[in-house]
């Protein structure tokens, strides 16, 4: 068969576009820290092409050919029109970013390769005016089944309802995101049972029961309005909870959490309670979290640090931004694994040896922003791992105030827009390699050797 000089002409250019934006994929980075190298077995020479915002408005037939195409990005383009088999020389695609095109239509009946792993579809029900295609805030379904797809992007497309039939379609999607949209409770019900990462962030959801989802190890309901965390029969939020390893509950109005909340979870692993109105914690709520290793209750009103003692693997606590003024005596009693603690924007103002004393693993302390002059002299005399010390944002005049003698082992020290006019150094010889993070203006006394 012929092709006319205009198709050629047409191939030509596709041609040399995907040639400026081809990379090998290995290690490349995808939508949200996808490494296409784990998720696609491309072969040695597979490659991803970027056709990111280029004005793109139609997918002939055919467009691209090549059995090396593992990745094609067309995010961001004024896409009208998608041939049936506009993917059809594309047999090893792994990975298809199709967000922020107007075209539900196409889009949806267009035939995907049926290796596909990663369909991105966000944004795309909805049109650049923002009004949706579809009036039943139901997606319509897709033509042909892929057994392959495990990540499934359908986030902001006003979407209020999940098609039953998308079980069929996606049988095996392991890793399900639908933030942004206007689901509620009983609206997620057809959710696949092969879904172990489910993201329903920013939704309508009122109540939850994790128990309806037994096969879910990570999940995030932040920026939904679920007023009530516990595992009673009233309200069974966390009934049957122990598949459950990662769980974020950020921005969800909470002011008070049952201290049986978290009681069926006894495998959770990281837990976000950030950007809420907590101002207690029972000091039972984490008896029965015994592998927790991240805690974050980020902005919230939390007078005092929660009892964290029955927490043996705790590696990351974050309590940045409460009202915690004081840190108590064996608030850290048996936390011995603690990596990471981040202090910072509370009401702090002086800190003793014991209240550290059990950090022994403690690598990056953050203080920043607080009310602190001045620190004890034996403040740090168990941390002899610390690499990282943030104290912006405080009132220190001089180093000598920091008592560093033990902290042989500290990279980073951050001082900015602390009142040290003049810096005398004598106080950091003995730490070998320091990066020392200053405000501009600062004088130096002496200089290190």
């Amino acid at each position: 068969m012929k092709i006319s000089k205009l198709w050629s002409t047409v191939f030509l250019h596709v041609f040399l576009l995907a040639l400026a934006g081809c990379q090998e994929t290995e290690s490349i980075v995808a939508v949200d820290g996808i490494y296409l190298d784990e998720i696609c077995n491309q072969t040695e020479n597979g490659i991803s092409i970027n056709f990111e915002s280029m004005g793109l408005n139609s997918l002939r037939s055919k467009f691209l050919s090549s059995s090396h195409v593992i990745a094609l990005n067309l995010r961001g383009n004024g896409i009208s029109t998608i041939a049936r088999d506009a993917f059809a020389r594309l047999p090893n695609l792994c990975y298809l970013d199709l967000s922020l095109n107007p075209s539900v239509q196409d889009v949806i009946y267009a035939n995907f390769p049926v290796k596909l792993k990663v369909l991105v579809l966000d944004s795309t029900v909805q049109n650049y005016d923002g009004y949706r295609s579809y009036d039943s805030g139901e997606w319509p379904t897709i033509s042909r089944v892929y057994p392959e797809v495990k990540y499934l992007y359908l986030r902001s497309n006003k979407l209020s309802k999940f098609n039953y039939r998308w079980k069929l379609l996606f049988p095996n999607v392991t890793h399900l995101f639908l933030s942004h949209n206007n689901f509620h409770e009983e609206s997620i019900s057809s959710i696949p049972e092969s879904v172990t990462h489910l993201y329903l962030e920013n939704n309508n959801i009122k109540t939850f029961r994790i128990q309806d989802f037994p096969n879910v190890v990570s999940l995030a309901l932040d920026g939904n309005n679920i007023e009530y965390i516990n595992s009673n029969y009233n309200n069974p939020f966390a009934r049957d909870g122990n598949n459950l390893e990662i769980l974020s509950l950020g921005n969800i109005n909470i002011r008070k959490i049952h201290p049986d909340a978290f009681s069926y979870m006894n495998n959770l692993k990281s837990l976000n309670l950030s950007h809420n109105q907590i101002s207690d914690l029972d000091t039972k709520i984490f008896s029965r979290t015994l592998h927790l290793e991240t805690l974050f209750l980020n902005h919230n009103e939390l007078s005092t640090i929660p009892d964290v003692c029955g927490l043996p693997q705790l590696e990351s606590l974050s309590l940045q931004y409460n009202k915690i003024r004081s840190v108590s005596a064996n608030t850290f009693c048996d936390t011995m694994t603690l990596k990471y603690l981040n202090l910072a924007g509370n009401q702090i103002s002086n800190l003793q040896f014991d209240k550290f004393e059990n950090l022994k693993r403690l690598e990056v302390l953050d203080l920043s922003h607080n009310i602190l002059h001045e620190l004890s002299a034996d403040w740090n005399l168990s941390l002899n791992l610390l690499t990282d010390l943030h104290l912006n944002e405080n009132y220190f005049e001089d180093l000598d105030h920091l008592y560093l003698n033990n902290t042989s082992a500290l990279q980073n020290l951050y001082l900015l827009n602390n009142p040290i006019k003049t810096l005398n150094t004598d106080s950091l010889r003995h730490i070998k390699n320091l990066n020392l993070h200053l405000s501009y203006g600062v004088k130096c006394d002496n200089i290190l050797s």
